[in-house]
């Protein structure tokens, strides 16, 4: 559905800037690409098609496919940001462009790939505490965080846009209209998902009433506990 709905932005910014190819025009083209990759990878709890489609080629839990997958598809995103971000830096230097930012675009390309390195440390050490013998939940706002490096990384997608296309046309309008939907899409899926417990918390939660359960005498047998 996302990857449907990022195609006129795409095909905006190829067309956009297909006439005059060059180290600034696989900028665009990469930061596009990491859209749906980024999108899909923070909405994957929520998405039972995505772990289905690749049930046949991956073994283990559902959690551990969920897992796997998002780790995959933001890895992809992180190297088209960087691809794009290599693409613009060396584009400066040619034109002997200062590579400090200069507009709110730039700031917010900083913010995004700044964040996302740093939502990569503790992603990585969060699987491992919990692949641990003992494990435990660590970095409990590493999922908050990844929707405020998605907000930074869509104002800089609407910003580039505004900034590196007539203002007053129809492919600003379309790409604009596809940032916007993007966005909409994943807040609407993560705001969801604060609503309604995953799976797995569900099964948390019902191990915690067990033992209050015990606790106070309620005589419950066995417990359930699910640590993400």
């Amino acid at each position: 559905m996302t990857i449907g709905l990022f195609l006129p932005l795409l095909t905006t910014v190829v067309e956009s800037h297909v006439r005059s190819l060059s180290l600034f025009s696989f900028h665009p083209l990469l930061m596009c690409l990491a859209a749906p990759f980024f999108c899909h990878a923070l909405i994957l709890h929520r998405d039972k098609a995505v772990p289905g489609a690749f049930s046949d080629i991956m073994r283990g839990t559902t959690q551990h496919k969920r897992r796997v997958l998002h780790a995959s598809f933001n890895a992809i995103a992180m190297l088209c940001l960087l691809g794009g971000l290599v693409s613009i830096i060396a584009n400066k230097l040619v034109y002997g462009k200062s590579l400090l930012p200069s507009s709110v675009h730039s700031l917010f390309s900083l913010l995004t790939v700044a964040s996302l390195s740093l939502q990569t440390f503790h992603g990585v050490r969060k699987v491992k505490s919990l692949m641990a013998s003992t494990p435990s939940r660590v970095f409990r706002y590493h999922g908050l965080m990844g929707v405020v490096t998605f907000d930074f990384f869509s104002v800089s997608l609407l910003t580039g846009l505004l900034r590196h296309l007539p203002f007053f046309s129809l492919a600003t309008l379309v790409g604009s209209l596809a940032v916007v939907g993007l966005w909409l899409v994943c807040t609407s899926v993560m705001h969801a998902d604060e609503l309604v417990p995953r799976e797995e918390e569900q099964v948390e939660l019902i191990g915690v009433a067990e033992e209050e359960g015990r606790a106070t005498g309620g005589g419950a047998r066995g417990t359930t506990r699910t640590v993400l």
